[in-house]
């Protein structure tokens, strides 16, 4: 293509490769696969330590074990509920990341939203328009 040529709505303008948005696409996609197994991790630990925030309560109400244990138990709890919870955002940010990178790759091909002649060619084929300094 060169300025001056004639192009239709939807004629193929220029394609970027997209070899690398692909590669952290795919990426991504496993860090979220992994994401996904470390809140099932993080929810059978919430799990068991609500349990044993349970049975410590029901130990000291009934005078089994001091109020130590109990504590314990509420902050084992406290700070699996925080694993569990900062797994769920992992979740929300991997997810974030594998759709930006799906973007990139399904834009990588441009085309002519209009009818027309082209003016200007900002970019040659096979060159960047990035420059070092």
């Amino acid at each position: 293509m060169r300025e001056g040529d004639p192009v239709k709505e939807g004629d193929f303008l220029l394609q970027i490769d997209k070899k690398r948005a692909a590669a952290e696409e795919a990426g991504s996609a496993a860090a979220l696969q992994g994401s996904v197994g470390d809140l099932d991790s993080a929810r059978a630990a919430m799990d068991q330590a609500a349990k044993d925030l349970e049975r410590a309560r029901k130990n000291h109400d009934a005078g089994i074990v001091p109020v130590a244990d109990y504590q314990r138990a509420q902050s084992s709890y406290d700070g699996a509920k925080g694993a569990y919870q900062a797994a769920e955002q992992r979740i929300v940010q991997n997810r974030a990341i594998v759709n930006a990178y799906h973007d990139t790759v399904t834009k990588s091909t441009v085309r002519s939203p209009i009818s027309g002649i082209v003016t200007t060619l900002r970019v040659k084929a096979g060159r960047s328009r990035c420059s070092a300094p």
